[in-house]
């Protein structure tokens, strides 16, 4: 099979330490969007981190240049006794922008994306023209989720893509933690039936569970894939048939194994597809952080009957999308002696 890769993101590159969380999202026009993080001084998940955008107009034969899309710092502000206005004294402390998630919205042609600040409240800014401009960010924490957020320990989108519905609702999967033990992590989903005016919480997990992404079958059934921490080293799934209202189960998949890591899925719609079940699912196919893989299922995600290794070696988060080419696309961290050290771009022609 021919697997065309670049590397679009590179540990050092633009005096960054470390890039991670991949969201990547494909848009008309053959347009693709690749949004990471950019982890300043290190690889935790907490620091001096902003959100790293590159854009594709050839179906990511050619890439932009990295550009810094959202970046926030703590600000000490003192008032002027004389103008009475507040004046920046200095710029001081790490502020975390991550959990990349897009989401586009086919009728109204916008391009969302979820984010979230110090991992503890979760923003939105949109785009209207693919990526080239962006509107001012808001916070939906309070709208959608009340004051509980507030005692979370940890919120997150995503990180990767969501959805819109056949329906027109849009979908963001996010996760949250109660307390720093997996008992008290929950995936969940944030919707909006208005075209992103509104957003309120849609269905929430059995706990142990918290990254997530989900994909519209042919007949309407929701399908939910979620990191889990039950100890069995594989994903969970639920299904849902109100639009993910609610779930039906959450089980085990051992068909997909997982070292306890964000995955990514994908209804391949292409063309003379569109009428199939066809769904791609990546992550490192592993009991540890490696053998990045895409695996394809013909019947709905009931089996997994294809199976493609991208990486044998280190990989970890993923994010999977395709051109209007037909070729799966997908955005994976991957490096030699560990996962970190780069985030690639790899195009599969998997269906000919």
């Amino acid at each position: 099979m021919d697997i065309s890769s670049q590397v679009l993101f590179k540990c050092g590159q633009l005096n960054y330490h470390t890039f991670r969380i991949p969201s990547l999202i494909s848009l008309p026009d053959d347009i693709l969007i690749a949004i990471v993080e950019g982890r300043k001084k290190d690889q935790e998940d907490h620091g001096d981190i902003q959100l790293i955008m590159r854009k594709s107009s050839d179906g990511g034969l050619n890439w932009s240049p990295p550009v810094i899309l959202l970046h926030y710092q703590t600000q000490l502000m003192l008032k002027n006794p004389i103008s009475k206005e507040f004046e920046i004294i200095s710029n001081y402390g790490d502020i975390t922008c991550g959990n990349p998630c897009t989401v586009y919205d086919k009728t109204t042609q916008r391009l969302w994306l979820s984010y979230t600040l110090d991992n503890s409240s979760m923003w939105l800014v949109y785009s209207d023209d693919f990526g080239d401009s962006w509107s001012k960010p808001r916070s939906i924490s309070e709208d959608v989720f009340g004051t509980d957020y507030k005692n979370w320990s940890h919120i997150a989108s995503g990180p990767g893509h969501g959805i819109q519905l056949k329906n027109g609702r849009l979908i963001i999967p996010c996760d949250h933690h109660i307390y720093e033990r997996s008992r008290g992590y929950f995936s969940m989903l944030v919707v909006s039936d208005d075209h992103g005016k509104t957003w309120e919480m849609g269905a929430v997990s059995d706990a142990r569970m918290d990254e997530c992404e989900v994909c519209e079958l042919q007949k309407g059934k929701l399908y939910w894939n979620m990191r889990s921490y039950r100890k069995k080293y594989c994903r969970v799934v639920a299904y849902s048939k109100n639009h993910g209202n609610d779930f039906e189960g959450f089980t085990d998949d051992f068909g997909l194994i997982e070292p306890i890591c964000q995955a990514s899925v994908l209804r391949y719609n292409y063309k003379d597809y569109e009428n199939q079940d066809v769904v791609l699912f990546s992550n490192p196919a592993s009991k540890t952080r490696d053998h990045m893989t895409i695996k394809v299922s013909y019947d709905g995600t009931k089996t997994w009957e294809k199976s493609i290794l991208l990486n044998e070696g280190p990989s970890a988060y993923s994010d999977l999308a395709y051109n209007q080419k037909g070729e799966v696309c997908i955005l994976y961290e991957r490096g030699k002696n560990n996962p970190y050290e780069s985030i690639v771009f790899s195009t599969l022609k998997i269906f000919e």
